[in-house]
């Protein structure tokens, strides 16, 4: 995988989920429930590349992963668009929670927040590593 697909990917991962967000719009009459089908639909989005991430390092093996360049660069780049998908999903339920007027609680959903903000860091650990 080249380097410039990285950003053709974070584009597609955006136009996916602006497209998510628009079929919601056009297909839900309950304006309250158009960020829960998002949310819904992102997070099925970030299961299947986390999905594509698991078969990677099944089939192939972190060994083999990290000892050609092109394979790295592929699980990296898998990584980091599961993490900007994470970021467009976490809007959606942030504003899912906003139309149910509830609040989102970091004390309360600690395994969460902590598990979130390692999937926005591993990326830039990852990329970050030399060899």
């Amino acid at each position: 995988m080249k380097k410039f697909s990285l950003p053709l990917l974070i584009a597609f991962v955006f136009i996916l989920n602006g497209l998510i967000y628009l079929r919601a719009v056009m297909t839900i009459e309950d304006v309250d429930l158009i960020f829960g089908e998002c949310a819904r639909n992102s997070g099925r989005t970030a299961a299947a590349i986390n999905l594509s991430i698991l078969l990677m390092v099944g089939h192939v093996g972190l060994k083999s992963i990290y000892s050609e360049e092109s394979k790295k660069n592929l699980f990296r780049t898998l990584i980091t668009i599961f993490a900007i998908n994470h970021l467009i999903h976490f809007y959606f339920v942030t504003q899912n929670f906003k139309s149910y007027e509830l609040e989102l609680n970091i004390s309360e959903q600690l395994q969460g927040f902590i598990t979130f903000l390692f999937i926005l860091i591993t990326p830039v650990v990852l990329w970050s590593l030399q060899d």
